[in-house]
Formats: C-alpha cells, structure tokens, sequence
C-alpha cells in the first residue's frame, strides 16, 4: 500500500534518534514499542505478550466500531494500529516520523490483510495534516513525551469530532521534576529524544484547557513495572550482538542507560481517557470511571 509524506524538517532529531533505537527494540523488545503490562508478581508472560495486552486494553477503551475512524498517533510499527482494525472494523490512519516504521507498518497491514482499513503516513505530530472533525477516536501510545502537549491535546481536540475519544498511554512524573532527577534521566531523554514528562494532574488540566472532558485516569505503574528490568536481561544476554552491531563501547552504554532507567522510581505509567464534548443534553457514559488495574 502507498505510504502518504508531510514531515517537516524540525523532527530530524526524533527521527534520527527512532531510526538508530528502534531497529534494537524490534529485535530485542518486539513488535510494540511500548510498556508491557503484568497482571501481578506471579504473571511470567513474555515482553511480546505483556506489551500486546497493554495495546489490548487500550484499543478497547477506543469504544470504536465499523466504518469509524481513527488516528493512532506515533504508530511504530504498526502493531496496535492493525490490531484496531482487526477488533473493531475501524478505518485507522497510523502516523509516525520514523520512516523505517512506517514502511514496516505499511506492509504489516499488507500481510495482515487489513491494508483497505489502515492507511500509513508519515508526518509531524505537531502538523497533523487533517482537518477539523476527521476522527472518532484518537489512540497515542506513549508518543506524548515528545511534545509540549499544550499544543498536542488542541491540536487533538480540533481533529476529533464533537463526542470523539482520546485514549492516551504515556510515562508519567509520579513527583514533579527536579534538578536530581532531571540529571538522574538525562541520558535517557537524550536518547530517544524526549521532550518531557508531566504529572498525570497536569495531563489532566492541560486537556481540559484544550476543550477535552477527562473521564478516567488509571495509574498502571504497578502493571508496566519490570518492562526495563526484562529489557536489560535481555541486552546483557545478547551483548556479544550488540558489540557486534553498535561497538563494545556503544553497546555498553546502551545497557548502562536502559539499567539506569529502570531504577527511576519517580518514573511511573497511566491511561487516560477524555472526550471532546458532544452536543448539548448528552453524556459520555465512562465518566467517573476509574480503569481497573490488576496488582
């Protein structure tokens, strides 16, 4: 399938930074390039499992059926895009800077058979190419700490349509930032580029501020803890790989800093949801909901 281009020269550093990241996670980590999430201490399910169960969870709080659209915005891969076509019928457009992903997302759709329901494009984020009212839903899997997301969550509201959902996975500031913790995650933000991240309170009031209605939000930091731990253990198993690959030097590092991230408790993860508001006299009926988390 064709694979539609509108990036802006400024994400050059994301880009960049995804295109020498991304091939590693893919071997190493899976298809999902995101948290996996563990029912509990006695769940020993594998990364590859543990992250579509996350990709799981937050499709089915899209609430979308056949014939909706929707963006999933930073797509990867292009896993849960395909997944959310698979599970509800939905027309799914998948946007991601990285132009390795998204010739891999394209043709995951191909071979999937899903290609006349997802359509894969490469574009800024911060210039989404849409007008206003496109989408019935909007789906971000940890793609927020790369905007300022007082710009992303307006520029959300406006591409949804009035009663449209937005379900956002992203890491989350458990405390506020501070001058001891930003050194202790620099080298991470460094690597892949990260813009910030914010209080799940913040969230929340920056996309009431856009116009957005929150509905839930779901500490899941007790299910997504581990992801990093199990990423290392799997580095450190293949390091003659890595050096291989990257140089011993280059390999070092890279396991230094995911081991180093791991150990930031400060650091955790959250679902929240939020609608644009529909028309007058109506009502969203997950709201007040809280996500049940499995500890």
């Amino acid at each position: 399938m064709p694979v539609e281009e509108t990036v802006d020269a400024s994400s050059s550093d994301i880009a960049k930074a995804y295109a020498d990241i991304a091939p590693l996670a893919l071997r190493y980590w899976g298809p999902n390039l995101h948290y996996g999430f563990w029912t509990g201490p006695g769940d020993t399910s594998p990364i590859e499992v543990a992250t579509a169960r996350l990709a799981a969870i937050v499709i089915e709080r899209l609430r979308v059926r056949p014939g909706d659209r929707v963006l999933d915005l930073g797509c990867g891969y292009g896993h849960p895009a395909v997944e959310v076509a698979r599970a509800t019928g939905a027309h799914v457009t998948a946007v991601d800077i990285d132009p390795r992903a998204v010739a891999e997302a394209a043709e995951h759709a191909r071979r999937s058979g899903l290609a006349d329901l997802v359509r894969v494009t490469r574009c800024d984020a911060r210039e989404l190419p849409f007008p206003e009212n496109t989408f019935d839903a909007v789906l971000s899997l940890e793609s927020t700490p790369h905007f300022d997301i007082t710009e992303l969550y307006p520029l959300i509201r406006r591409i949804l349509r009035p009663g449209g959902r937005l379900v956002v996975e992203t890491p989350i500031l458990l405390e506020p930032m501070n001058p001891a913790l930003g050194k202790r995650v620099a080298d991470f933000f460094d690597l892949l580029r990260i813009r910030s991240f914010e209080t799940p309170e913040t969230h929340r009031e920056t996309a009431e501020r856009s116009g957005l209605r929150v509905t839930e939000l779901a500490d899941i930091t007790r299910n997504v803890n581990g992801s990093f731990d199990r990423l290392v253990r799997r580095l450190r198993r293949h390091r003659d790989e890595l050096a291989a690959e990257y140089g011993a030097a280059e390999a070092a590092r890279l396991i230094e800093v995911f081991a180093g991230w791991a150990q930031v408790s400060e650091i955790g993860a959250m679902i929240m949801v939020a609608s644009r508001p529909a028309a007058t006299g109506t009502t969203d009926e997950g709201e007040g909901r809280t996500w049940p988390t499995h500890t």
